[in-house]
């Protein structure tokens, strides 16, 4: 890699019916009664700058759920890093992804639980794309939508994303060296008057990555991936409220073979997870997901089939 050059794929996995990074781990907030919420219940990833004494909100945790994750990894580093957050769910799902075109493409999310996920991924063009999330859910203030605009430079990335509820964020993320990148993110919204700022660093080879995170919500968080072979790879990471004082380490691998791909963590609290993905077909998947939390004798399976590429 030249000097101040970064390289992006133009499909990101994270935005694949098949490696969601917002699908996984909750928030773990408060709604506006002040119970704690369910895992069940809201399902996003937590980043910098969502792991905060905010009013609970899921649009907070679904506008920034992929920011760091997405503009902070390049795709291989990423697809490996998901295994710490595997896409976890229970009972039976349904997923299908149809490509109208090389530049426009829709999938659908169908849950036993009554959610319904939609995604598009539009490219406007050869560097700026158009990206949209909804889940619809017959949980009262939980359905939400969003819609991101990513545009790639030859040495950085930036994107703008809007949410419902006057929700509004932006990132940006800068290669100062062939292994160092450097960026920030801010949102505002509106619905809670609340706003955040958070900023990250990233380093970088051809067999590891490392990202540090730091964000005014209180959030601290590092991770490390480290690729062992072409088929194995292994993934860590640390988050630290300095508000709460959370403390939440994981340890995850990623496990390719010829006709499945296995990934799975295990974290500090004593969660242990696995997710399975089999090739039946071209264009023909069978997942398998399992978590089990033998702490709070909490235990959850599902199956499913994922329909197209």
């Amino acid at each position: 890699m030249a000097a101040g050059k970064l390289v992006f794929d133009s499909e990101s996995e994270a935005n694949t019916s098949n490696g969601n990074p917002y699908s996984s781990l909750a928030c773990h907030g408060n709604d506006s009664s002040g119970d704690r919420l369910n895992s069940d219940h809201c399902r996003a990833a937590e980043s910098g700058l969502l792991k905060s004494p905010l009013p609970h909100s899921c649009d907070l945790c679904f506008v920034f759920a992929s920011t760091v994750t997405v503009m902070y990894l390049d795709d291989q580093k990423l697809s490996v890093l998901l295994s710490l957050k595997p896409e976890l769910f229970e009972g039976m799902r349904f997923d299908f992804t149809k490509g109208l075109n090389q530049k426009f493409s829709l999938s659908h999310r169908v849950l036993t639980d009554g959610r319904l996920n939609a995604r598009l991924k539009c490219d406007l063009t050869e560097n700026l794309s158009l990206k949209g999330n909804a889940q619809l859910t017959n949980e009262p203030h939980m359905s939400h939508g969003m819609f991101n605009f990513d545009y790639k430079g030859s040495d950085y990335r930036t994107q703008f994303q809007l949410g419902n509820g006057a929700l509004f964020g932006a990132s940006y993320i800068q290669s100062v060296s062939p292994h160092l990148s450097l960026g920030g993110e801010v949102f505002w919204a509106g619905q809670h008057r609340k706003s955040g700022i958070g900023y990250a660093a990233r380093y970088n080879t051809d067999k590891m990555v490392a990202t540090g995170q730091v964000a005014s919500t209180g959030m601290v968080a590092l991770s490390y991936v480290q690729k062992v072979s072409d088929k194995v790879s292994l993934a860590s990471d640390f988050m630290y409220n300095y508000m709460s004082r959370d403390v939440t380490a994981s340890f995850g691998y990623d496990y390719i073979l010829r006709q499945c791909r296995l990934r799975g963590k295990i974290d500090s609290n004593g969660v242990v997870a696995a997710f399975l993905e089999e090739r039946f077909n071209m264009g023909l998947n069978f997942i398998l997901s399992a978590e089990i939390d033998h702490k709070k004798k909490d235990y959850k399976f599902g199956f499913g089939l994922t329909v197209g590429e």
